[in-house]
């Protein structure tokens, strides 16, 4: 019953996010015309679209110029039209090419080595974007509820409220987690091509896809794709959906699982079964070509004092609550935030922005967090970078909307379980079947779950993957 609540609560919170019902629109048109929705090469290459895409990227992505030395400020209004002109010719023509690549290493917190960035040329940050703007919709209606991280509506704060809503209804409290090994640099561009021609219809679209994927003509590169494209993220997604989300799920021995994007994360009723799974994720990623870090080591949050680190969160338990706080993480992103900036063009500006956004992330902690240490580290981490112009007030504001913003995430997420619970209890028990009742079901032994709100979340998502394959195959 608690599994049924939880998968129910989970459906009706998605339901109530911004974009579901458009989604839900698209599949029940799907399901119409007996095919999926997709974007077409003549679309994604629309000048206008292109022309659209430049502006957003404009406004909002960093200024790192690519191998050419130009920036988005280099490109005036006017001659970024004829640009964009031009670019969508290429892509119909399919005679258009990824630039060479700006290597950027990037240093990893703690100094544990560097991440390479392969930065291409403004046109080509286009053209990704466009992609991924067009296929994103379409992977929305096949991934996991489960996969949380760069997807549109989801975020750490949803993986963590499934996390503890899981722990408290199946009584699981031993996290297990750990990441993947250079997860980019070991996606095999023929099997991500594999992914695609799952659901991707449009030749010239598979085209646009695999160029990208392979780089310069100089490159063409059979493992291994850019971290720093816009589209990668959800090439990385859909490879893992296929060898780990997919084959995990079916085994119903394995336990509740969550992935944000190359991080996964297990919950066990023991060590050793957080161990074990592991080591199935492992295996199962070993046979595709990639590998888990093994840095991490199954915690039982029940032990005394004991913690595991996520996402840049401490979670521990007490008194039967999930308190949240700041790992080393945390503040290695802050200060590795704090460098980048300035290599911006304004960086005085740039740098509240970032904090604001920065402090934004951590609502969780701060419903437990000591106001004062937290403002004054903030602020003393600042000060050394060079950065002063942040008030002790502004962070206090920000720490405040993050912390009311996750309060009212727990509250919907719990609003919602108890209107599940409602839905799931049906109408009254008759007076002479009350005394069946013994305080441990929300029904009678032998009474029914209303089988409308049964059979709706009784679909998981495994099966509804399998119902797209077979209509698709049907096709």
């Amino acid at each position: 019953m608690t599994y049924e609540i939880g998968r129910a609560a989970r459906a009706l919170a998605l339901r109530d996010r911004p974009g579901y019902r458009c989604r839900r629109q698209r599949r029940e048109r799907r399901r119409d015309i007996g095919n999926p929705l997709q974007p077409t090469l003549a679309q994604i290459a629309d000048h206008e679209r292109l022309l659209e895409t430049l502006n957003v990227l404009r406004a909002t992505s960093g200024t790192a110029p690519g191998p050419d030395g130009v920036t988005y400020d280099d490109i005036g209004r006017s001659e970024a039209a004829q640009i964009m002109r031009d670019l969508s010719r290429e892509l119909l023509e399919r005679t258009y090419a990824p630039s060479m690549a700006r290597l950027a290493q990037i240093p990893k917190p703690n100094g544990r080595g560097h991440r390479v960035l392969r930065i291409r040329s403004i046109v080509n940050r286009v053209v990704a974007a466009s992609l991924n703007e067009a296929l994103t919709p379409v992977w929305e209606q096949i991934f996991l509820d489960r996969s949380c991280g760069f997807r549109p509506g989801r975020g750490t704060w949803d993986l963590l409220l499934d996390l503890e809503q899981t722990m408290f209804e199946e009584d699981r409290y031993v996290v297990a987690q750990d990441d993947v090994d250079h997860a980019f640099d070991n996606v095999n561009v023929g099997d991500a091509m594999g992914d695609h021609r799952r659901y991707i219809a449009d030749p010239g679209v598979l085209w646009l896809v695999e160029t990208l994927l392979r780089g310069h003509p100089s490159e063409q590169r059979t493992v291994g794709i850019d971290q720093g494209m816009a589209y990668s993220p959800t090439v990385l997604n859909a490879r893992l959906h296929y060898v780990l989300d997919i084959p995990f799920s079916a085994d119903s021995a394995n336990p509740p699982w969550y992935r944000y994007a190359d991080n996964v994360v297990y919950l066990g009723r023991s060590v050793s079964e957080g161990n074990q799974a592991v080591q199935t994720a492992s295996q199962l990623l070993q046979a595709a070509g990639f590998s888990l870090k093994g840095e991490h080591q199954p915690v039982d949050l029940r032990e005394n004092g004991a913690s595991a680190e996520l996402l840049g969160f401490r979670l521990s338990l007490r008194n039967k609550q999930v308190r949240y706080g700041l790992s080393g993480a945390a503040w290695d992103s802050l200060r590795d935030g704090l460098g980048g900036t300035w290599e911006t063009t304004d960086p005085s500006s740039n740098v509240i922005q970032f904090i604001r956004g920065w402090i934004s992330s951590w609502g969780p902690a701060f419903e437990k967090e000591s106001e004062k240490p937290f403002v004054d580290r903030t602020l003393r981490e600042a000060a050394e970078m060079g950065f002063r112009e942040i008030s002790r007030e502004s962070i206090r504001q920000w720490m405040q909307r993050s912390r009311d913003r996750w309060r009212e995430a727990k509250a919907t997420r719990q609003r919602l379980r108890e209107e599940t619970v409602s839905m799931l209890a049906g109408p009254p028990a008759p007076a002479d079947q009350t005394a069946r009742f013994d305080g441990r079901d929300l029904l009678p032994p032998e009474s029914e779950t209303a089988p409308e709100v049964e059979v709706l979340f009784e679909i998981d998502d495994l099966q509804r993957l399998n119902r797209l394959d077979i209509e698709r195959t049907d096709a």
